[in-house]
Parts: structure tokens; sequence; C-alpha cells
């Protein structure tokens, strides 16, 4: 019931958006489970999940990034699972997320709204491209999203059944 996932560069942990479950569970390269966060029950307290769609991890750090899909906000853990603070924004369905890997942003796909947001660490919103269509950097149900360290934003624009490349500043590459 895991649909989006995360490894942990500092330990080889993965960490897993258990949509269904409400929870989000960190997994040891062999399967066991190391931490739980959730107690599975919908909620809308801190640490608690309305079907959470995705994780990212910072890497500089570990914190964990929580796309709590229909609560409409980020969650943030610290490496051990401890809350530390969310945030919320115009959501419409928020399936995907991403850490830059210098802790530089975070991208969120707002699927339902067809743009993506990029965010400081703190929340704060930096940028929004929504581009209905599907003509080049436009979106039609934009699922998922990763960063690489050049800051390239990759979309998967899942019913233009295409991954697309933006730069830092939302333009198609």
């Amino acid at each position: 019931q895991a649909l989006g996932l995360a490894v942990d560069p500092n330990d080889g942990g993965v960490w897993a958006a258990m949509w269904l479950n409400n929870k989000v569970i960190k997994y040891s390269s062999t399967g066991k489970v190391l931490i739980e966060i959730g107690d599975g029950k919908r909620g809308s307290a801190p640490g608690q999940f309305d079907r959470p769609h995705d994780v990212s991890v910072d890497p500089r750090n570990g914190d964990l990034y929580v796309m709590d899909t229909y609560n409409k906000r980020v969650q943030v853990f610290d490496a051990k699972g401890k809350f530390k603070r969310e945030w919320t924004a115009n959501f419409i369905q928020p399936f995907g997320i991403a850490v830059h890997p210098g802790g530089d942003f975070v991208v969120v796909a707002n699927t339902a709204n067809r743009e993506i947001l990029k965010f400081d660490l703190k929340g704060e919103l930096l940028a929004s491209w929504k581009r209905p269509g599907s003509g080049k950097g436009e979106f039609r149900w934009p699922r998922n999203v990763s960063v690489d360290a050049e800051g390239h934003i990759y979309v998967a624009d899942t019913d233009n059944e295409r991954l697309q490349k933006l730069d830092k500043d939302g333009n198609w590459m």
C-alpha cells in the first residue's frame, strides 16, 4: 500500500508513505520496521495523516517531508520521526514532493490544479507554474516530481504520458 518512497542517503533506510494505512514507515534495507509515524487512523493533528501520497528526505540532515495529501499540507519530521512543522498552500490533490539535494527548495506536484509549486524549506511559496494543457511545459496530471543536484525539476506528467524537465525557474528544457 505504499505510494511514495524515499531512500535516506544518510543510513540507507527507506521511507514509505502508506496511503491506505495513514502512516509513514521507515524500513531498514532488510525490511525491518525502524520508525513508524501515525496511528493508522485518519486525522489532522501533527503526526497524523489523511492518505499521505509521497515522501522526500533532505540529505543534509535527514529531515522527512511528507505530502499529507487529503489534509492538504506538508508535514516535516526530523530523522527520528519527531514532528517539526507543517505548512499548507492552495493544494488540490497534491501527490508528489521532492527536496532539492542541496536543500535549496522543495517542489510539490499540485496534481488536480495542474501545477508545480516551489517552496523554501519552511513552506514559503517561491514560485508556481500552473499550466494546464499538453504543450511543452504544460501539465494534464502532474503526478510526481524529482529534483537533481543542478536544480532541474522532473515532472511525471501522467495523463500526457510523459516526463518533463524544467529548470529551477520552471522553464521547459
